[in-house]
């Protein structure tokens, strides 16, 4: 996963794109340790962004972000 990862963040720098946004969800805790541990911080918490999705409305959008400059 890491080495994947590191690819993504090398081909979006190679296309001068200047950050990324990965979301999940506060249910995912090991992709949530994950990012962190690649360097991402968590930038938003949005309680509601499923409200209209019945099956995951108790689930807590996560964006986190990765400065690539």
């Amino acid at each position: 996963g890491s080495a994947l990862f590191r690819r993504a963040a090398e081909w979006a720098r190679s296309r001068n794109c200047r950050q990324l946004k990965i979301e999940t969800q506060n249910i995912n805790v090991p992709a949530c340790r994950f990012y962190a541990a690649m360097g991402c911080h968590l930038g938003v918490i949005n309680r509601y962004a499923y409200l209209s999705v019945p099956s995951i409305a108790h689930e807590v959008m996560l964006l986190w972000y990765l400065d690539l400059t």
